[in-house]
């Protein structure tokens, strides 16, 4: 073993897994990539979707009562 590496060979294997565990959260969590991360991204993205839809819709809305009241609104 080399001066940097970390000797975990006391730890069982269960310890083991569970330490291999928290280090691919915290790696995820640094990347963006962990569950919570993902989620958010993906809600702010149909929160978009969302609005765009909205702000459509009340064009073609307005668009119709235009056409319905032949253009005197």
């Amino acid at each position: 073993m080399s001066d940097g590496d970390l000797d975990f060979s006391h730890l069982s294997e269960a310890e083991r897994a569970v330490l291999i565990g928290e280090l691919v959260k915290l790696r995820d969590r640094r990347n963006g990539s962990d569950p919570e991360s993902v989620l958010r991204k993906k809600v702010e993205e149909l929160e978009k979707v969302c609005d765009r839809l909205r702000s459509e819709s009340a064009h073609w809305r307005r668009k119709y009562f235009e056409l319905k009241d032949g253009g005197q609104t």
